[in-house]
């Protein structure tokens, strides 16, 4: 996450027009890709001062997408003759450890059937932490989409966003999460890990270990006891999953932590 500020000057006599034109100058930004807040706030002091904050996702979604879109012509037509002088824009990357008050993102990766869900009920137990497991929530949100449907990988994705969309929440009042679904390449760790740091929080990625044939004797015998909150895979699906598994390296930036079982 960027912050871009602002310190605004607007001419003498026309704030009461610069913020009828801000109000409607908002939803030209809103809609930008990568935006994700504004503000903007009235000098006390200074009355025709105004402090402009934008948080966007990236640098490149403010200084190369918006400013370099048509939209941006229209926002530069609203707001900019109101100036004098024109106002210096600066970008702020937040510091995490004073963004945040120590929140951990708890990762997960390993075979299916090795454990994850219970490693996550184990966390959630021993100390203030909140689990989303994916497959609750996709199997109460699409009961009729299995892991097997054309449509599976869209909804899961859109589920992920939901359950990230809260967990920021959770996080930034203080309470750890655990992400309960398998990181199980470097490239979605990597994903995962870059926007918990965004954010301003801690990251821990667990490994439950174990061999193949262990990992779909537990996944075989879940199937058999109807767990409601699991999809099901079966030996075929976990033997695919083991050849293509990334096994995490100390090098991806995250503190990991390794469950044999």
């Amino acid at each position: 996450m960027i912050l871009e500020h602002a310190l605004l000057p607007v001419r003498p006599g026309r704030e009461v027009e610069f913020e009828q034109a801000f109000t409607e100058a908002k939803p030209i930004i809103a809609a930008s890709p990568g935006f994700r807040n504004i503000s903007l706030s009235h000098g006390h002091e200074s009355p025709g001062t105004y402090l402009l904050l934008v948080e966007w996702e990236s640098l490149e979604d403010h200084t190369h997408g918006f400013r370099g879109s048509e939209a941006y012509d229209r926002w530069k037509s609203l707001l900019h003759h109101f100036y004098d002088p024109f106002p210096t824009v600066e970008h702020f990357d937040p510091l995490s450890s004073m963004q945040r008050a120590g929140a951990t993102v708890h990762l997960l990766c390993g075979l299916n059937g090795a454990g994850k869900t219970t490693l996550a009920r184990e966390l959630e137990r021993s100390a203030p932490t909140v689990r989303f497991t994916l497959d609750a929530w996709m199997i109460r949100l699409y009961p009729d989409t299995g892991i097997d449907s054309p449509d599976y990988a869209q909804r899961a994705e859109a589920c992920k966003q939901l359950i990230w969309d809260t967990a920021v929440k959770v996080l930034s009042a203080g309470t750890d999460v655990v992400l309960d679904w398998n990181q199980w390449s470097r490239a979605r760790r990597t994903e995962w890990s870059s926007r918990a740091r965004d954010e301003g929080f801690d990251v821990v990625l667990h490994h439950v270990s174990v061999p193949a044939e262990k990992a779909i004797d537990r996944a075989e015998r879940r199937a058999a006891g109807g767990n409601a909150d699991a999809h099901v895979l079966t030996a075929g699906d976990i033997r695919h999953l083991a050849g293509i598994f990334d096994e995490p390296q100390a090098d991806e930036g995250m503190r990991l932590v390794v469950h044999e079982s």
